[in-house]
């Protein structure tokens, strides 16, 4: 058994009685949490946690264990909200009792002129957290740090931690985001850590690199026509249009991406979800998709690699699958699959000898939610084969990412 000595200096102006701490360990490998303190308060401007290991951790496969504390805030006795969360490093780092005082502080600072507000609704200082705030994103209707600022720091840390918690997905809502949806779906679950890399960057800088891809805000940081017609609710979170938003507007030649309301501008190509994907580090890679409706070997081949762990991304036409539609209709919609697609009679997957008539089913990634195709809706409850292939236009492939 291995003891670490997990800790970490905090600057603060905040009083100290009002902090509390968790710190978690995660595992890159098995891309799980290993390790979940329970909430402690904060007794000094140094947090420590001894962490005696339940499994054999070498110092070199520490190094693929990560770090993380929660900083939590209760103002006037609310119920403790979320302030900070920050990677400190590898569990390596932590090997003797004093190492963490060799590292750079955390910074926890009262801002008094912000107007964020606790979950609860009682008024809390908003804290300016390690980086000054640069008003890199800036909607056209409000000023920065409004109450209805959709990009006020508060709301991005509170979006993103319920992104690494699994408590939401990437969201497109209305806008016709669905390409950029399924890519950075698929970077959270496959590389957590890049994915809160991106929204740091982009958020603090306006850019960000994903392996080779580089990311900019471009006209997506200062967007227009932001908000539905009530004028206070945003057609798309904050943390998703500072990813997707960004990701859509940089890759654009001809367009500029800053309005969500802008639907052309936003489709994204078979070429361009390859071309990310490839550039992020996924590995076995492949392009399956096709230039007019599936056929069943086509579909057979995608469901092979489905039946093999692989993450499947693909291309369809959402009218006929999720509006009941009967003609066929433009390719402009990308799902995630998160199981092969099944027969709903034993459910069993497909195979060569399958029914066209044959009910099916599948898990998938769509709209922000991960549920069965069957539980979408009344038009996908009952969708045949014959009518899944003609709205597919195959996918793409991979499993695994550097």
């Amino acid at each position: 058994m291995k003891t670490f000595y997990i800790g970490s200096k905090i600057n603060t102006n905040i009083p100290i009685k009002e902090l509390f701490f968790v710190i978690e360990i995660y595992d890159r490998i098995k891309k799980k949490y290993i390790f979940n303190m329970k909430l402690e308060p904060v007794s000094s401007t140094e947090v420590t946690k001894v962490f005696n290991s339940r499994i054999d951790i070498s110092i070199s496969s520490a190094n693929e264990h990560q770090v993380w504390i929660y900083v939590y805030r209760s103002w006037n006795s609310s119920e403790p909200q979320l302030l900070l969360q920050r990677n400190i490093g590898s569990l390596s780092a932590f090997i003797h009792p004093n190492s963490f005082k060799q590292l750079t502080p955390i910074n926890v600072k009262q801002s008094h002129n912000n107007t964020c507000q606790v979950l609860s609704g009682q008024q809390m200082p908003t804290v300016i957290l390690n980086i000054p705030r640069r008003y890199v994103f800036v909607t056209s209707e409000y000023p920065p740090d409004h109450s209805n600022d959709p990009f006020q720091r508060c709301v991005i840390e509170r979006e993103l931690y319920d992104r690494i918690h699994g408590n939401s997905y990437p969201n497109q809502k209305s806008t016709s985001l669905c390409g950029p949806a399924a890519y950075f779906y698929c970077l959270l679950k496959e590389r957590t850590d890049l994915y809160i890399k991106a929204v740091r960057e982009l958020w603090e800088e306006g850019q960000t690199k994903i392996g080779q891809l580089e990311i900019k805000a471009g006209d997506a940081a200062k967007p227009s026509n932001f908000f539905e017609d009530d004028g206070t609710t945003p057609r798309i979170s904050g943390i998703d249009w500072i990813t997707m938003g960004s990701l859509r507007d940089s890759e654009n030649f001809m367009w500029d991406y800053d309005n969500p309301t802008n639907e052309i501008a936003a489709i994204s190509a078979p070429w361009e979800m390859h071309d990310w994907l490839k550039k992020s580090g996924a590995k076995n890679l492949q392009n399956l998709t096709t230039l007019t409706s599936s056929n069943l070997k086509n579909l057979l081949e995608i469901n092979e690699y489905a039946k093999k762990g692989y993450r499947v991304v693909q291309l369809m036409s959402s009218p006929n699958i999720f509006n009941g539609a009967t003609t066929p209709n433009f390719k402009a919609h990308w799902i995630v699959w998160e199981s092969p697609l099944r027969h709903v009679i034993d459910g069993l997957p497909i195979h060569s000898q399958s029914r066209l008539t044959d009910i099916v089913d599948l898990d998938l990634f769509t709209w922000g939610e991960v549920k069965n195709l069957r539980s979408w809706n009344i038009y996908a409850a009952n969708i045949s084969l014959q009518k899944f292939l003609n709205a597919s236009f195959g996918a793409i492939v991979f499993k695994g990412m550097n």
